[in-house]
């Protein structure tokens, strides 16, 4: 049975699915959605933990790869853990902690949920796409900008973050039309904005678990469903 959200790839042009908005008003929607949330995320989000900790090293590692500006702040003493956060103790299980600049404070938040917190988890809009370009990396936010300005419905599928691992590289200097270089980050984020004008939509935090290819379509299933019912072709 397809789980809440699944994406169709290919469907010989046939669009009957529905949709939350309509066409630019989705598109001018969910830019200036992404816009507003990376101005906010002008100011720094605090992340409060230990060193050693994997839950926060998996939480840097996600806000460094989506260029987020944050601050890590190594918790060294129980002192530190009181006098900053209120806790305990640095071995308190409710760290790490992280602090946004509106003051919403997360207590061993998931990747998952800081991504909801910055307004980027999402629904798919439509129950049916021309295509479907799984991994946010260059080539596929490639892809998705020559999909798109053709007209054709395209979602992007990532799992992680976007950018993929080009994002992570300070300095790319073989990639077309950067002879001086630009670090990944930086091209994954005009990659982005130029695939949302042209009305891309980007899934994070979602992973095909397997597909179906049937007599003029291609059906693919995600995993990680929330409510707004079952997407069929």
């Amino acid at each position: 049975m397809p789980v809440a959200g699944a994406v169709h790839s290919i469907n010989n042009g046939h669009l009957a699915g529905f949709e939350f908005f309509k066409g630019r008003d989705l598109r001018r929607r969910m830019y200036h959605a992404h816009r507003r949330s990376r101005a906010v995320m002008g100011s720094v989000v605090r992340l409060y933990g230990k060193r050693e900790s994997p839950q926060a090293y998996a939480l840097r590692d996600y806000l460094q790869r989506s260029d987020i500006p944050f601050e890590w702040v190594e918790l060294r003493d129980n002192e530190q853990a009181r006098a900053e956060l209120g806790l305990d103790s640095v071995d308190d299980a409710r760290l790490p902690i992280c602090i946004f600049p509106d003051g919403t404070r997360m207590e061993r938040p998931t990747v998952r949920q800081v991504t909801e917190k910055l307004g980027w988890f999402r629904n798919p809009s439509r129950s049916e796409y021309d295509v479907a370009i799984y991994g946010a990396g260059p080539a596929g936010l490639s892809a998705a900008v020559y999909a798109a300005s053709e007209g054709l419905k395209t979602a992007v599928i990532e799992r992680f973050a976007i950018g993929g691992q080009a994002g992570t590289s300070p300095k790319i200097e073989n990639y077309l039309g950067f002879p001086q270089g630009i670090s990944g980050a930086e091209l994954a984020e005009r990659a982005r904005e130029q695939a949302f004008r042209f009305g891309a939509e980007i899934l994070l935090h979602r992973t095909g678990v397997r597909g179906e290819f049937l007599a003029g379509r291609g059906i693919g299933y995600l995993d990680a469903p929330v409510s707004g019912g079952e997407a069929g072709a």
